[in-house]
């Protein structure tokens, strides 16, 4: 990595310490869906529901899962009703953690066969 994008990288980091610790305010926020809705809309596009990664961004126990890693997400219907995702994490298996922990990706399928590779 060049030095230029490396100092960069730590700079943004730093920032997000700061966000996160409410010492700044971010330059500009997103909103995501609600994962129930999302879950509802994509029952029908059961290929594509397949297809979702998130990224992890609050752990308490980095043993098991690491903030800002991308992770894959596996279909449950039922533990998205209650706002949980089930989570390929740090073991290999799969299991349940609260939905604020991430934020949600739909990867094209060139890209999911790539994480799913790296994976």
């Amino acid at each position: 990595m060049k030095k230029e994008a490396f100092t960069e990288l730590v700079e943004s980091l730093r920032q997000g310490g700061a966000i996160l610790r409410g010492e700044m305010k971010p330059a500009r926020t997103f909103e995501y869906e609600n994962l129930k809705a999302r879950t509802r809309n994509q029952k029908h596009k059961t290929s594509q529901a397949l297809k979702l990664f998130a990224i992890c961004v609050y752990s308490d126990d980095p043993m098991l899962l690491e903030v800002r890693k991308v992770y894959q997400v596996l279909p449950d219907e039922r533990a998205a009703e209650d706002d949980y995702l089930r989570v390929v994490d740090e073991t290999g298996e799969d299991y349940l953690y609260p939905a604020d922990q991430f934020i949600l990706l739909e990867v094209p399928s060139k890209a999911h066969r790539e994480l799913l590779k790296a994976s």
